[in-house]
Protein backbone atom coordinates (compact mmCIF):
# COMPACT_ATOMS: atom_id res chain seq x y z
CA UNK A 1 0.00 0.00 0.00
CA UNK A 2 0.93 3.69 -0.66
CA UNK A 3 0.28 5.78 2.42
CA UNK A 4 0.83 9.54 2.71
CA UNK A 5 2.96 10.49 5.80
CA UNK A 6 1.66 14.07 7.63
CA UNK A 7 3.19 13.29 11.06
CA UNK A 8 6.92 11.43 11.85
CA UNK A 9 5.50 8.24 11.01
CA UNK A 10 2.82 6.45 9.06
CA UNK A 11 -0.17 5.20 9.99
CA UNK A 12 -3.22 3.36 9.08
CA UNK A 13 -4.99 6.53 8.66
CA UNK A 14 -2.60 7.78 6.31
CA UNK A 15 -3.10 5.35 3.38
CA UNK A 16 -4.47 6.88 0.13
CA UNK A 17 -8.13 5.31 -0.19
CA UNK A 18 -9.10 2.81 -3.20
CA UNK A 19 -5.99 1.52 -3.58
CA UNK A 20 -6.26 -1.50 -6.40
CA UNK A 21 -2.61 -2.30 -6.85
CA UNK A 22 0.97 -0.60 -6.20
CA UNK A 23 4.53 -0.87 -7.31
CA UNK A 24 8.00 0.13 -5.90
CA UNK A 25 10.97 0.10 -7.92
CA UNK A 26 14.44 1.12 -7.26
CA UNK A 27 17.54 1.60 -9.32
CA UNK A 28 21.17 2.02 -9.23
CA UNK A 29 23.28 3.60 -12.44
CA UNK A 30 25.81 0.91 -12.80
CA UNK A 31 29.32 2.32 -13.64
CA UNK A 32 31.74 0.31 -16.38
CA UNK A 33 35.14 1.58 -14.81
CA UNK A 34 37.37 -1.02 -17.27
CA UNK A 35 40.16 -0.38 -18.58
CA UNK A 36 42.24 -1.86 -21.44
CA UNK A 37 44.48 -4.02 -19.59
CA UNK A 38 41.84 -6.68 -18.75
CA UNK A 39 40.11 -9.00 -20.51
CA UNK A 40 37.11 -8.82 -17.63
CA UNK A 41 34.65 -5.54 -17.20
CA UNK A 42 34.75 -3.63 -14.19
CA UNK A 43 32.00 -2.09 -12.46
CA UNK A 44 30.74 -0.21 -9.72
CA UNK A 45 27.06 1.02 -8.19
CA UNK A 46 26.59 5.13 -8.80
CA UNK A 47 23.74 6.94 -8.40
CA UNK A 48 20.58 5.40 -6.99
CA UNK A 49 16.62 6.62 -7.74
CA UNK A 50 13.34 5.49 -7.25
CA UNK A 51 10.01 5.66 -7.90
CA UNK A 52 6.34 4.44 -7.59
CA UNK A 53 3.07 4.13 -8.66
CA UNK A 54 -0.75 3.27 -7.95
CA UNK A 55 -3.70 2.48 -9.54
CA UNK A 56 -6.61 3.50 -7.13
CA UNK A 57 -10.64 4.02 -7.13
CA UNK A 58 -11.26 7.09 -7.91
CA UNK A 59 -12.17 9.58 -5.26
CA UNK A 60 -13.02 13.06 -5.63
CA UNK A 61 -14.35 13.90 -2.29
CA UNK A 62 -13.13 16.99 -1.13
CA UNK A 63 -11.34 15.44 1.91
CA UNK A 64 -9.68 12.57 -0.48
CA UNK A 65 -5.99 12.14 -0.33
CA UNK A 66 -6.47 11.56 -4.29
CA UNK A 67 -7.55 15.24 -3.69
CA UNK A 68 -4.34 16.53 -2.12
CA UNK A 69 -2.22 14.62 -4.52
CA UNK A 70 -3.57 16.91 -7.30
CA UNK A 71 -2.73 19.71 -4.93
CA UNK A 72 0.70 18.63 -4.99
CA UNK A 73 1.43 18.13 -8.30
CA UNK A 74 -0.34 21.34 -9.44
CA UNK A 75 2.11 23.00 -6.75
CA UNK A 76 4.94 21.46 -7.61
CA UNK A 77 5.38 20.05 -3.88
CA UNK A 78 7.10 16.87 -2.55
CA UNK A 79 4.87 14.45 -0.54
CA UNK A 80 6.05 11.90 2.29
CA UNK A 81 5.36 8.59 0.99
CA UNK A 82 5.50 5.27 2.98
CA UNK A 83 5.10 2.47 0.71
CA UNK A 84 4.44 -0.83 2.33
CA UNK A 85 2.34 -2.74 4.83
CA UNK A 86 1.25 -1.74 8.38
CA UNK A 87 -0.13 -4.76 10.29
CA UNK A 88 -0.67 -5.30 14.03
CA UNK A 89 2.24 -4.31 15.97
CA UNK A 90 4.58 -3.82 12.47
CA UNK A 91 5.23 -1.71 10.10
CA UNK A 92 7.55 -3.04 7.19
CA UNK A 93 8.29 -0.84 3.76
CA UNK A 94 9.79 2.33 2.92
CA UNK A 95 9.34 6.05 3.40
CA UNK A 96 10.74 8.66 1.20
CA UNK A 97 10.25 12.06 -0.23
CA UNK A 98 8.69 12.06 -3.57
CA UNK A 99 7.13 14.61 -6.99
CA UNK A 100 3.98 13.58 -8.61
CA UNK A 101 4.87 12.72 -12.13
CA UNK A 102 1.73 12.13 -13.37
CA UNK A 103 -2.18 11.59 -12.45
CA UNK A 104 -4.28 9.73 -15.20
CA UNK A 105 -7.96 8.80 -15.04
CA UNK A 106 -9.85 6.60 -16.79
CA UNK A 107 -13.31 6.66 -17.29
CA UNK A 108 -14.15 3.21 -19.34
CA UNK A 109 -17.89 1.54 -20.14
CA UNK A 110 -19.37 0.10 -17.56
CA UNK A 111 -16.66 -0.16 -15.51
CA UNK A 112 -15.39 1.93 -11.78
CA UNK A 113 -13.73 4.65 -12.74
CA UNK A 114 -9.81 4.57 -11.38
CA UNK A 115 -6.78 6.81 -11.70
CA UNK A 116 -3.28 6.08 -12.16
CA UNK A 117 -0.45 7.98 -9.68
CA UNK A 118 3.16 7.80 -10.38
CA UNK A 119 5.94 9.18 -8.02
CA UNK A 120 9.46 10.00 -8.77
CA UNK A 121 11.42 10.20 -5.06
CA UNK A 122 13.47 12.97 -4.47
CA UNK A 123 16.22 12.05 -2.07
CA UNK A 124 17.01 8.95 0.00
CA UNK A 125 14.66 6.09 0.00
CA UNK A 126 15.30 4.66 3.89
CA UNK A 127 13.73 1.01 4.93
CA UNK A 128 11.76 0.72 7.88
CA UNK A 129 10.99 -2.11 10.04
CA UNK A 130 9.30 -1.03 13.28
CA UNK A 131 7.68 -2.62 15.83
CA UNK A 132 4.60 -0.75 17.91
Amino acid sequence: KIYLVTSGTPDIDTAIGGELSSNLTINQVIVDVSDKDNDWTEKIGGTKDWSCSGSFNLNEISTSKQVSLFSSLVAGTAVKLFIGEINTGRVFGYLGDALIESIAVTFDKDAAMTKEISFQGTGELTNVTETV
